[in-house]
């Protein structure tokens, strides 16, 4: 294992403190309709239904999600439905989804200090109507559009976007933000213009945000200057919304650098080894947790100095490629000579939630580019060559002179 990697937490436990703020604890003055959530939506994607709704300001509290043929709007009927599962957070993914054919998807609190669910749930509120139908990707748009779009929580008040660049076809990028998902143009016409991001970057930062529910858009603008407002899910927007609970600072403060990983925290990639192999290559090999092995991908970059921030990577750094967590190596061919860095980020392809960053402490060291390494190879052959053409005829002077003597004793 190359001891220099460190993993950067990412995890919500060091924002703990702050995302209580605006959050209600004492549940004294509490009625039941303040367990009730409301805003409930569903967006079709290619992995399926989407649930997305606005939240409770309670602390200790989870949601219990529900998909039903009924409407479910009554204590028997929700217990009749199925139940898909618990969410901490105010949005779902169903993976499992029913095709072309109407159901319900509703969402109950459950209160974790007094053991109690709330499941008196209002039609449009708290429980929908929803058919699912996978989207089709027009295959036109394909090598315009960027991939993987995700968004998470830096700190207090500030939301990254990290995508897959869809390459030199793009100039750049429009970033939009809106309080809903940012599916059509109607929604686009009320969403925030936030500014650019550059073709080759991997990323956009939005920082100083009031408390609220964020939903972004990252539309291409290709050669012709023309913006492409296509919307496919999880690659022109988001789908999953990013709650921000506090205020932010009135004065000025420099963003803080993430602190490494305590013990005790999960992590999805085990004993990550990388060697450098046939003098220009770098191998990357990992293991990993099976538990959540299918719904963890792997980002990869490479830099010339070391990058401990998020931020910093759309910079300084090149994006390698994504890759599923089971692959367990990559190879990364034909280096120059010089010192390379390693970033690594795992994020939850369910809940395109950043799960670890990690860094390098010391740098992979490439003693031979890839033209030296080559001259090497091909100096090697040659050596090779001459070595077999010098056995092939030192065997082929033993022949003759064995054959010379056997014909010298047949003539005596």
């Amino acid at each position: 294992m190359y001891t220099g990697i460190v993993k950067v937490n990412t995890t919500n436990t060091d924002l703990k403190p702050e995302t209580q703020e605006g959050l209600i604890s004492d549940r004294s003055q509490l009625k039941p309709e303040d367990f009730e959530i409301s805003e409930l939506m569903a967006l079709n994607t290619e992995r399926g239904v989407v649930l997305n709704w606005k939240p409770v300001n309670i602390t200790d509290i989870k949601y219990k999600i529900y998909r039903g043929k009924e409407p479910l709007d009554s204590l028997e009927r929700l217990q009749k439905a199925t139940f898909l599962g618990e969410s901490i957070k105010p949005y779902f993914l169903d993976t499992d989804p029913i095709p072309d054919e109407p159901v319900y998807y509703g969402v109950s609190v459950y209160d974790i200090q007094t053991n109690k669910e709330y499941s008196d749930l209002k039609f449009r509120k708290s429980y929908i109507s929803h058919t699912y139908k996978k989207p089709v990707i027009d295959y036109q748009y394909l090598e315009y559009l960027p991939d993987s779009l995700i968004a998470y929580q830096v700190n207090k008040n500030t939301i990254q976007l990290f995508w897959v660049d869809a390459g030199p076809n793009v100039k750049f990028y429009k970033v939009y933000r809106y309080d809903r998902p940012i599916s059509n143009d109607r929604l686009l016409e009320r969403a925030k213009y936030l500014g650019n991001a550059q073709s080759g970057s991997i990323g956009f930062i939005d920082k100083d945000l009031e408390p609220g529910r964020y939903f972004y858009a990252v539309f291409p603008v290709i050669s012709s200057n023309q913006e492409l407002k296509v919307f496919y899910a999880n690659r022109t927007y988001t789908t999953f919304g990013i709650i921000i609970h506090g205020k932010p600072e009135k004065k000025k403060e420099e963003h803080r650098e993430l602190q490494t990983e305590s013990e005790g925290i999960n992590t999805n990639i085990k004993n990550i080894i990388i060697r450098v192999e046939n003098k220009n290559n770098v191998r990357i090999t990992w293991d990993y947790n099976t538990e959540n092995a299918n719904k963890i991908k792997i980002l990869i970059y490479r830099s010339p100095i070391q990058i401990r921030k998020y931020e910093d990577l759309k910079e300084n750094s090149t994006y390698l490629g994504e890759f599923p967590l089971v692959a367990g190596v990559y190879v990364d061919r034909n280096l120059e000579k010089g010192s390379y860095y390693y970033n690594f980020i795992e994020y939850n392809t369910e809940t395109n939630e950043i799960t670890a960053f990690y860094y390098l402490k010391k740098p992979i060291e490439v003693l031979m580019d890839s033209q030296q390494s080559l001259n090497q190879e091909k100096k090697e052959l040659l050596e090779n060559k001459e070595k077999e053409l010098e056995k092939k005829q030192e065997q082929e002077q033993k022949d003759f002179d064995q054959k010379q003597e056997e014909q010298e004793i047949v003539t005596s």
